[in-house]
């Protein structure tokens, strides 16, 4: 009888278990994976162009409206001087060499001041205290940007740290995307040299024989190579874990006109935004320097060229 009971006790306990382990309430939920945090971005390739100082200046003591009513009025007059230029020249012929963009020339002339107003926002990021000079500063970078290409519509409120950070984050997602754009990334670039280019497209299915490489990283390595071609004979590699990524005839084109490239100092690298190469030119503008961006996985983004 005794030895009855404890059987069925222990099958009533068994039974309760069972019941507890399968009842939703008291199921463990894996915990949910936190978002990545949001950081704000670095500068490095903006404040590290040769005409950032000059173009746009220290970005901290920035009238908006004023540069860009200076930067318009230089873009209008280097495009009467092209324009002036264009009527004497002969008419270029061969493919395009260009990256291709929708942004007209004022537009252009205005992408500079992009970073220059999240450098000038940068110290709002971490604090919740804004001053009133500061909450005007964010307001008069807001309304530039709002009329930037798809530009986000900031709203900045005194006394509203936490609706003021939220609005900071859209900045800074919206940055990342338009920044990804080749497109918009050189244009953020302040600079007056031609370009950007993206080279033309040469068929390769191995690496070739380089006359100069250079290591980005541990794993990938940038090729120069010259090559059996009527026009601009030097063509630039990516190799990444001995895989071929891509290879582009360094060209002036339509002016088709690069007769000699050689890769110079050591590549700087970008933070996120990953490589600057350094490379001297002999084109129709004389023996020059050009400046090749590529992302951090080693992908051509696109080049300068001075004149």
């Amino acid at each position: 009888m005794f030895q009855t009971s404890i059987l069925g006790a222990s099958a009533l306990v068994l039974t309760l278990a069972v019941a507890l382990a399968s009842s939703p309430q008291e199921k463990q939920q894996a915990p949910e994976a936190k978002p990545a945090q949001l950081e704000y971005p670095t500068f490095k390739p903006f404040v590290q162009a040769r005409m950032f100082k000059f173009l746009v200046g220290d970005p901290t003591k920035l009238d908006f409206k004023a540069k860009l009513d200076e930067l318009l009025v230089m873009a209008e007059i280097q495009k009467q001087a092209k324009e002036a230029g264009e009527k004497y020249a002969e008419p270029k012929e061969g493919p395009n060499a260009l990256l291709t963009s929708e942004l007209d020339s004022d537009l252009r002339a205005a992408m500079p001041l992009i970073p220059a107003a999240m450098i000038k926002l940068e110290p709002l990021w971490k604090t919740d205290a804004w001053s009133a000079e500061q909450l005007a500063g964010a307001k008069d970078a807001a309304a530039f940007l709002a009329k930037m290409p798809d530009g986000p519509k900031l709203a900045f409120v005194e006394g509203k740290p936490a609706e003021n950070h939220e609005e900071l984050a859209k900045l800074v997602r919206w940055f990342r995307s338009a920044v990804a754009k080749p497109e918009m990334y050189a244009a953020m670039i302040a600079t007056v040299d031609d370009g950007p280019y993206v080279g033309l497209a040469y068929e390769a299915k191995e690496p070739l024989e380089a006359i100069q490489t250079q290591k980005l990283g541990k794993d990938i390595e940038l090729r120069l190579c010259k090559v059996d071609r009527p026009k601009e004979p030097f063509v630039l590699q990516v190799v990444s874990k001995d895989k071929l990524l891509w290879s582009r005839v360094v060209s002036g084109g339509p002016d088709e006109s690069v007769v000699e490239v050689q890769l110079r100092s050591k590549p700087g690298q970008l933070d996120e935004y990953g490589w600057k190469v350094f490379l001297s030119v002999k084109w129709s503008q004389g023996s020059e320097s050009a400046y090749l961006y590529l992302d951090p996985e080693g992908r051509m983004l696109f080049y300068f060229m001075t004149w």
